[in-house]
This record gives structure tokens, C-alpha cells and sequence, in this order.
């Protein structure tokens, strides 16, 4: 059987990175409200951070079909 709680950890470890996300986005808006110039740049870069969140989002997707899908496996083959 396999030993998850090292992954367990590194899983926590990546929700304090999405917790620093929202402290990111909370910032830059901030300074919106005082001064728009130069945002340019921040977009193209804004972008490609959505684009890794969502492939991101994807994996994580997957990983908890298969993390269901093996649930399933092992309580029906406990029932049996």
C-alpha cells in the first residue's frame, strides 16, 4: 500500500502558493486605484499565469477522478 502523506503535504504546501496569489492580485489592484499606467506588461504576464492555473486546474482534475475512481476500486472490493 502506498504511503500518501508526504503528498499530502506537498498538496498543502501548493494551497499557501494560491493563498499568495490572492495577496498578489490584491496588491496590483490596489494599485490600480491610483495609478492605471504601465499595466501593459502586467497583462501579458497576468495572462500567462492564468493560462498555467488553468492547465493546473486540469491536472488536478484528473488526479481527483483517478483518486475517486481508485476509492471506488478499493470499496468494492472490500464489500466483495
Amino acid at each position: 500500500m502506498a504511503d500518501f502523506a508526504p503528498d499530502m503535504k506537498l498538496v498543502q504546501l501548493a494551497g499557501g502558493s494560491v493563498e499568495q496569489i490572492h495577496r498578489v492580485v490584491e496588491a496590483v489592484e490596489a494599485k490600480l486605484q491610483g495609478a492605471p499606467e504601465g499595466v501593459k506588461e502586467l497583462v501579458r504576464h497576468c495572462g500567462l499565469l492564468l493560462q498555467k492555473l488553468l492547465e493546473a486546474q486540469a491536472r488536478v482534475e484528473g488526479l481527483l477522478q483517478k483518486l475517486y475512481l481508485a476509492d471506488l476500486v478499493k470499496v468494492r472490493s472490500a464489500t466483495r
